[in-house]
């Protein structure tokens, strides 16, 4: 969907939850034709809930999702690890 705003889309969803009366909700949604990581999310609702949803949702991703997910982790843990220890020399 390369023709998508994806900051009008979050924003759009995350007012139809809100007319719908959630109260604690997440959306987060990539444009497919972004050529980096970018992303557009709106959260809301008070800080112990939305980190409840957010780690309820973690334990519900697949888990072939959950390894690209450490992947990442590892790929952006070294990248700044690499970087301090260029800054420092």
């Amino acid at each position: 969907m390369n023709n998508v705003n994806s900051e009008k889309a979050v924003h759009t969803v995350s007012n139809v939850l809100e007319e719908l009366k959630f109260e604690t909700y997440f959306v987060a949604i990539k444009n497919d034709s972004s050529k980096n990581n970018d992303f557009n999310a709106v959260i809301t609702g008070d800080t112990e809930t939305v980190a409840k949803l957010l780690l309820s949702f973690l334990n519900a991703v697949p888990k072939q999702v959950k390894v690209q997910m450490q992947q990442y982790l590892r790929e952006d843990a070294t990248a700044e690890i690499l970087r301090r220890e260029r800054d420092e020399q």
